[in-house]
């Protein structure tokens, strides 16, 4: 188990923390996330522009998992006890006005810290971007000076959204991918199945990205260094319904994380290219990528300056019809050539 209860050690000889419970919510264009100072605890990750089946915003933070799963952003260290109290102790909160943070404007930055009198010292910086999706994560801790490199957990991913039932239907009756690990490498993108994670959910090495998925979003770590990250799936009841799955993650670095960047939001073309090039990699489109990404690429540079995609679609299509013109013209040319010579060949055959 990755946590104590939290009415246990409520800060016993803690040096730096607060004195309550309270939550911060942390406000960008795109999104709304709200931390709990316990532990420094990712509660929700809602994004503004895409609703549910209920018409509100789409929550990554999945409802009614067990309490000893950890939440996004959580830490491990090599001991059992101080992880327990890494992720329990009530947090010195710095970055927030009354509880709020506005990131809608310009980059901000909330802090957590917490140090108790036996030595452990932890925290837990994000900055996040104003439009992209995306926030950066730093992290240190140490006991008694002790420098130690935690492990990052990200808890049961991505949300309710599209998560699929054990006995392999769907909620919505569609043929909706449900969360997988994804990771991609400079030479591939693998992309894990629930039921592969037992064997092949240990990976290690340079990432290009590296991740949770499902069919609409995408929580994922940007070019973080070397890495060791271990996904796992987990299965959660749902009384009166059909069991949910989830896929479980964790990375640990090369040294303590220091502004590792981590989109988390949705897979949308133009969005993902204007974070990184290699990040539209994330949307799945099947065997034909090498064709489908040069096209789709040219079809949105084309809108961007004539405004209408019936237009750009038939722009597109000229350009096609005249980057292959000269195969063409060379297949018409020999098969007139064909043509001029039958009269010869069937005079031949009837010789």
């Amino acid at each position: 188990m990755l946590f104590r209860s939290p009415q246990i050690e409520e800060n016993v000889d803690a040096v730096t923390s607060e004195t309550a419970e309270r939550q911060i919510t942390v406000e960008t264009t795109t999104a709304e996330v709200v931390f709990s100072n316990r532990g420094g605890r990712v509660l929700h990750w809602r994004l503004k522009n895409y609703r549910d089946e209920a018409g509100k915003p789409v929550d990554l933070v999945p409802t009614g998992i067990p309490a000893n799963e950890a939440s996004p952003f959580s830490l491990r260290v090599d001991d059992a006890t101080q992880t327990a109290r890494v992720n329990t102790a009530l947090y010195r909160v710095s970055g927030d006005t009354s509880g709020r943070v506005d990131a809608t404007s310009s980059p901000a930055t909330l802090t957590f810290e917490f140090q108790d009198a036996a030595g452990l010292s932890v925290t837990k910086r994000f900055t996040f971007e104003p439009t992209q999706y995306v926030v950066k994560f730093s992290a240190s801790a140490s006991v008694a000076g002790r420098e130690l490199n935690p492990t990052m957990a990200w808890g049961p991913g991505l949300g309710d959204s599209g998560v699929r039932a054990a006995g392999g239907s769907f909620f919505t009756g569609n043929a909706v991918q449900p969360p997988q690990a994804i990771v991609r490498t400079k030479d591939s993108i693998d992309r894990l199945a629930i039921s592969s994670l037992a064997e092949k959910g240990q990976r290690s090495g340079e990432f290009n990205f590296i991740g949770i998925d499902d069919h609409y979003f995408l929580a994922a770590a940007i070019q973080p260094g070397a890495t060791q990250a271990s996904f796992a799936g987990l299965t959660v009841a749902t009384p009166g319904a059909e069991d949910r799955q989830f896929v479980t993650m964790t990375l640990r670095f090369a040294q303590a994380p220091r502004d590792v960047r981590f989109f988390v939001g949705p897979k949308q073309f133009d969005t993902l290219r204007a974070i990184d090039q290699d990040l539209i990699r994330a949307i799945n489109f099947g065997m034909f990528a090498w064709l489908v990404l040069p096209m789709l690429s040219t079809l949105k540079w084309l809108y961007s300056y004539v405004g209408n995609y019936g237009w750009s679609i038939i722009l597109l299509t000229v350009i096609i019809n005249l980057i292959i013109f000269p195969l063409r013209h060379k297949t018409v040319v020999s098969m007139r050539k064909m043509q001029a010579l039958q009269p010869q060949l069937k005079a031949i055959q009837d010789r």
